[in-house]
């Protein structure tokens, strides 16, 4: 019989230390049955060496001993509005006994212990927020991204931000092309109305992209209506079944599409509308803390975003009148603590109060942010974020601010969330009109800045877009002279260039030429010349 190997350590010379081991025993109180019971509910209490515990060949489990514990595993599809993860992913281990390993495999384990703590690589932002059952939404048109599996998005969103670099990006802006050449196609008869054009341009623009970042990645997708019309209810809802309709051209269908409104106060009217009359999904933008988020959750919106660049202005606006507060505040980095309490309290209060809205976290600075913030179902993370999510993390996670006390303006603000129902019955929906004083000025102050950012997008996205429709209103009224005119100085500069490498000379080129332009192209083909092809 092979006698069983044991470490230096646990090789015994004499019988003293039983000796001493028997005379220093003291008998211990067993702990009650449900004392017991909790903690060995928790976690089994496995034999000790000394006596090891006799089974059957038929009750040892065949699952072999897990030498670490498994990755938490996230499907890329949002089944409902509160959990994210696939019904269909392998159930996690059932607590109960599980076989021990031999002593030869724990020696070993020992021997490489210290080996393997050094030798393990720390893991991602991107695997921290997945293992703690977190999504990531994608606001990039990087293909790599998101067709990687290194990134498994849950859902993709589409910002007026993206528009713009849209439209400067060359494998994205062949898409604005197409969307105004379809919507001077489907233009009344006879009609230039450009503000028109422009508009039905930039639907068509909006659901192009749409559908393609939908391709590339299985679940929601994020677009928006207009922010300019954040004041008006029917506009919003009107734009929000528009694009509903395009999509449905497209072959989408009806859950996959989620329209993103501010939280105005006629945004959360037009929320109401479209989720309880007609099914559409609402994301209701910078939402501010409990009060604000509680009031468009009773609306029916199924998700609120909080924007944590905005939520970080407006609480820095506030004006708070309680004194007690102020001496609280100047003893700690208030404006982070409160940003983070009032995402926090949010999820806290959704859940008591059993509303279904779905929290989601854009604009942080820093995305190690990401992991101190504890309130947040997924996250939205651009091109550059998601390339830093990646890459595993080389510090310790930021700690988090203090605990909130009881003078904390969070903690009104939570309390005051309980009466969110009634605010939002006000006449006309006007809220903010029934809200505190301090709540309506934060709530003001971080609608006002993220409508700033969003708003200024829009506009450049729109005065591009109506050059496009200038240059195709030009191309439809001028004849072949007036068109080589407009462009001289780029085919002369081209027919300079062509020549000198035809005769075997380096080329600086002198003046921009406008290759990508269609009259440049018009002129340049040889459409109107068969017989030179």
């Amino acid at each position: 019989m092979p006698v069983p190997s044991f470490g230096a350590r646990s090789k015994r010379k004499t019988h003293a230390q039983d000796e001493n081991a028997a005379s220093s025993r003291i008998p211990v109180k067993s702990p009650t049955a449900s004392a017991f019971t909790a903690f060995t509910s928790i976690a089994p209490r496995s034999p000790t060496r000394s006596s090891p515990s006799k089974r059957t060949a038929a009750e040892r489990s065949s699952v072999p001993f897990p030498k670490s514990p498994a990755p938490a595993v996230v499907t890329p599809l949002l089944v409902d509005a509160r959990g994210r993860v696939n019904a269909g992913q392998d159930e996690s281990p059932r607590l109960g006994r599980r076989p021990r390993p031999s002593n030869a495999t724990k020696t070993a384990k020992s021997k490489d212990a210290k080996s393997k703590t050094a030798s393990a690589t720390p893991p991602s932002l991107w695997q921290s927020l997945l293992g703690s059952g977190k999504g990531v939404i994608a606001h990039t048109f990087d293909r790599d991204l998101l067709q990687g599996p290194a990134t498994p998005y849950c859902a993709t969103m589409v910002t007026p931000q993206m528009l713009l670099e849209g439209m400067n990006a060359p494998d994205v802006a062949y898409h604005a092309a197409a969307a105004v050449k379809l919507a001077i196609d489907n233009r009344p008869k006879g009609r230039w109305d450009l503000e028109r054009l422009r508009s039905a341009a930039m639907e068509y623009y909006l659901v192009a992209l749409g559908a393609e970042l939908m391709d590339d990645v299985a679940g929601p997708h994020f677009t928006f209506v207009d922010p300019r019309s954040h004041d008006d209810t029917r506009e919003m809802v009107g734009q929000a079944l528009r694009l509903m309709r395009l999509f449905a051209r497209q072959g989408y269908r009806r859950d996959r599409i989620v329209i993103s409104i501010p939280a105005t106060e006629a945004g959360v009217q037009a929320a109401m509308v479209l989720e309880q009359r007609y099914g559409v999904r609402t994301n209701l933008l910078f939402v501010s803390g409990p009060t604000h988020a509680a009031i468009c959750a009773e609306a029916g919106a199924s998700f609120v975003m909080f924007s944590y660049t905005a939520v970080h202005h407006g609480i820095g606006q506030r004006n708070s009148n309680n004194p007690f507060a102020r001496v609280v505040e100047a003893l700690i980095p208030t404006t982070t603590r409160l940003a983070d309490e009032a995402i926090e309290r949010t999820a806290e209060h959704l859940k008591q109060a059993k509303l279904q809205s779905v929290v989601l976290l854009t604009g942080v600075p820093d995305i190690t942010e990401a992991q101190r913030l504890k309130g947040f179902d997924s996250v939205i993370l651009d091109g550059s974020q998601s390339q830093k999510a990646k890459v595993p993390l080389s510090n310790t996670p930021p700690t988090r601010t203090a605990a909130p006390t009881q003078g904390s303006p969070g903690k009104g603000r939570a309390r005051e969330a309980q009466f969110a129902s009634t605010y939002l019955s006000s006449p006309g929906g006007a809220f903010l009109s029934a809200i505190s004083a301090e709540t309506r000025e934060v709530t003001q102050a971080t609608l006002a800045k993220g409508l700033q950012g969003q708003m200024a997008h829009m506009k450049g996205a729109c005065d591009e877009m109506l050059e496009y429709l200038l240059v195709q209103a030009e191309l439809a009224h001028l004849d072949l002279e007036t068109l080589e005119s407009l462009y001289e100085d780029d085919i002369n500069e081209q027919f300079k260039i062509s020549a000198l490498q035809r005769a075997g000379i380096s080329v600086v080129q002198e003046k921009p030429i406008r290759y990508d332009n269609v009259g440049f192209r018009m002129i340049c083909s040889l459409w109107d010349r068969p017989e030179a092809l």
